[in-house]
């Protein structure tokens, strides 16, 4: 049986059929590097339980379940700007540094933002060919227009 390490979560894998259970980061990278990031990570998210009675064997043993992850589940370990590198939701206590859930649509827009800037940077290399054009056309049509008699 796998219980949520919140404060006043109470999620358990054997009555809640429908929630996810997430294990704490390790410091480990999956080829048994120590990694500043995955460190970094797992101090964060212990800490955010703010839990005094926490012991390496219920860090290890103990799960963060789904309610507390803006998408339900946690962000890749690269991805930092993501909101849900962190548990934030329904930790079990007040907070004002709590992201609210526009904080994932923020992430969204940013992402599609660093998607469509290479088309921006085409497209606008594409305009300057388009009005680099236009003004030889000009140049040439006012320059056959000139050599015309009438």
């Amino acid at each position: 049986m796998v219980f949520c390490l919140v404060v006043k979560c109470g999620s358990t894998s054997l009555r809640d059929k429908s929630i996810h259970f997430y294990r704490v980061p390790s410091i480990y990278n999956r080829k048994g590097k120590l990694n500043d990031t995955l460190q970094r990570r797992r101090n964060q998210w212990i800490s955010l339980l703010k839990r005094e009675d926490l012991t390496e064997n219920k860090i290890n043993s103990g799960r963060i379940c789904s309610k507390h992850f803006i998408t339900g589940q946690p962000a890749k370990w690269s991805d930092i700007d993501n909101p849900d590198w962190l548990p934030t939701q329904n930790m079990g206590y007040n907070s004002i540094n709590q992201p609210a859930v526009s904080a994932q649509e923020r992430f969204e827009r940013a992402k599609r933002r660093k998607i469509k800037d290479p088309l921006k940077k085409s497209l606008s290399a594409n305009t300057a060919m388009v009005s680099n054009i236009r003004k030889y056309f000009v140049f040439y049509l006012l320059n056959s227009f000139n050599n015309c008699t009438f």
